[in-house]
């Protein structure tokens, strides 16, 4: 569950970011203030000389100090950047294929009071949205400061994703190894989603673009991301269905059908990427409501409350969603990637939930098997291994060249249970195995294959040692024997093997047949001392 906490924790984090990083200079020291430059733009006159279709005006305020940076987030337009007439930047993007790219400008030491004027030779609604969009203007300290400030929501993000996706790589393998390849799989796909979608949110946001100036690839690799997220979610979630459904098949088919024809028009340069993401938007709305209607209908009548936590994920995925969507094409600023990143995050909280619990529920079928697996070897009577480890143990063992069998029956318990009831009988049985478990526990297995019968395999055993235990044995028994009314008496045989001339079969009957003459030898001592009883009674 901690993952989950994290999480949560991440998205208050994420809010807190989000909401010291909206107005100018605030969660910043107070030398390091930048100004806003968004609303501050004036639309020029339109250029007479053709040149430039628009131009956009912003003088900078005369109390400015230091060497000034103009950051600027640039939407898919060309532009010209002049202070006073002097040009000071340029950049082109003819095919529309860098995306949104953030430009650092170097004002002249002297610009405070100064005129920055920017143009282009298009005049469109992207061209207005980088200007009067993310800008700020400040000192490069300043500046940089706010940039990441603005956008440590996204390595938050990109941080619980790779973690995440980790955690449920490897629980998936756990699941492989332990179970069927069906949970494995799904744990995959989910932290395939997880991972594409941090790996959208890195991309879609400027981070990269400090370590490189392929702008056209981290843009191609966040349109991408974006696009095959939905695929692994469709994949996770029909692993989860008991139902079939089609529409989740079509769906996935659509998917990539666009990813692929989007990347094929990309490269081709037919058409830029940002002219595409609208079917790719209609794609994720229709599964949405398609995968609320299963999910309820899974809940409802196969009882899937697996379902449950996903259907909670798509609920709050669906209004950051929407919310999102409106934000994108309502003006393109940079604002619906946080909408986005909460919405994933959300999301992410609610699966996480839902795998662990898979996990949970597993790794008890799991512990409740090798509890049930260590009962088939175990007698319930005594807590030793039974018949059937026995033989198990015998199957396997072949090669020891040093071994002993050392085979154990109590006397009378036949007697004990006529005379006394059963009761008394089991009391017996169990304080023979204790007696026999004192002493052999650890040296070697000890087994009841028998009613009254058990036997104990020492490896490396030596006739020495053996006899010294089962003197030890011997004095156990009478120990026992002071504090019951029943006496405990076991007869014993074994044998021993010092190289391969016997099998376990062998040794196994070697022991039996010394543990029989064992147990003759006590009953006829038994029978003397009866009849030199009954004849000094007659003498006297």
């Amino acid at each position: 569950m901690w993952i989950v906490y994290s999480l949560i924790a991440g998205l208050v984090c994420l809010a807190l970011v989000r909401s010291f990083g909206l107005e100018s200079g605030s969660g910043m020291r107070p030398d390091s203030e930048v100004i806003i430059l968004n609303n501050s733009w004036e639309k020029l006159p339109e250029d007479e000389s053709g040149i430039f279709a628009a131009g956009y005006a912003c003088t900078i305020p005369p109390d400015c100090e230091g060497r000034l940076i103009l950051s600027m987030e640039n939407y898919w337009s060309d532009i010209r950047v002049f202070i006073d007439g002097q040009e000071l930047f340029a950049y082109e993007d003819p095919y529309r294929e860098k995306g949104v790219v953030r430009h650092w400008i170097e004002l002249p030491d002297n610009a405070a009071g100064k005129t920055i004027i920017i143009c282009s030779e298009q005049d469109s609604p992207l061209f207005e949205q980088t200007v009067k969009g993310n800008s700020y203007l400040g000192t490069g300290e300043a500046v940089l400061y706010r940039f990441l400030n603005d956008n440590l929501y996204a390595l938050v993000c990109g941080i619980f994703a790779l973690i995440l996706c980790v955690v449920l790589c490897v629980g998936g393998f756990y699941l492989k190894i332990r179970f069927t390849e069906g949970e494995f799989r799904g744990m995959v796909y989910l932290g395939l989603f997880i991972l594409s979608a941090g790996c959208w949110i890195v991309s879609d946001s400027q981070l990269l673009q400090l370590f490189t100036d392929r702008t056209g690839l981290i843009t191609l690799v966040s349109f991408l991301s974006f696009m095959i997220m939905p695929v692994f979610l469709i994949r996770f979630i029909r692993g989860l269905l008991i139902g079939s459904e089609r529409f989740l098949s079509v769906m996935e088919g659509l998917y990539l059908v666009h990813l692929t024809g989007s990347a094929v028009i990309s490269l081709l340069r037919i058409a830029p990427l940002y002219q595409t993401p609208w079917i790719e938007h209609i794609l994720i709305v229709a599964t949405v409501i398609g995968v609320l209607r299963i999910g309820f209908r899974e809940i409802r009548w196969y009882g899937n409350h697996e379902m449950k936590r996903v259907l909670q994920g798509f609920v709050l995925l669906s209004l950051f969603g929407i919310a999102a969507l409106v934000q994108y094409y309502m003006n393109l600023s940079s604002g619906y990637a946080y909408l986005y990143s909460l919405g994933i995050l959300s999301f992410m909280a609610c699966l996480a939930c839902a795998a662990l619990q898979k996990v949970y529920y597993f790794l008890g079928k799991s512990a409740r098997t090798e509890v049930y697996q260590k009962l088939a070897y175990v007698d319930l009577m005594t807590g030793l291994e039974n018949r059937t480890a026995f033989i198990e143990m015998q199957k396997q063992e072949s090669a020891a060249e040093k071994m002993a069998y050392i085979m154990f029956d109590i006397n009378n318990l036949k007697t004990v249970n006529d005379q006394y009831g059963h009761r008394e009988g089991d009391q017996l049985i169990i304080e023979a195995a204790e007696c026999i478990r004192d002493v052999f526990e650890r040296v070697g297995q000890c087994f009841r294959i028998g009613g009254d019968e058990f036997v104990v395999v020492w490896k490396g055993a030596s006739k020495e040692e053996v006899a010294g235990a089962l003197a030890q044995l011997d004095r156990r028994i009478r120990q026992a024997n002071m504090k019951r009314s029943v006496e405990v008496e076991i007869a014993y045989g074994y044998a021993v093997r010092t190289g391969m001339s016997k099998t376990v079969q062998e040794l196994y009957q070697e022991a039996d047949s010394n543990m029989y003459k064992k147990k003759q030898e006590m009953k006829g001592k038994v029978q003397k001392q009866a009849f030199m009883a009954v004849g000094g009674v007659k003498d006297g």
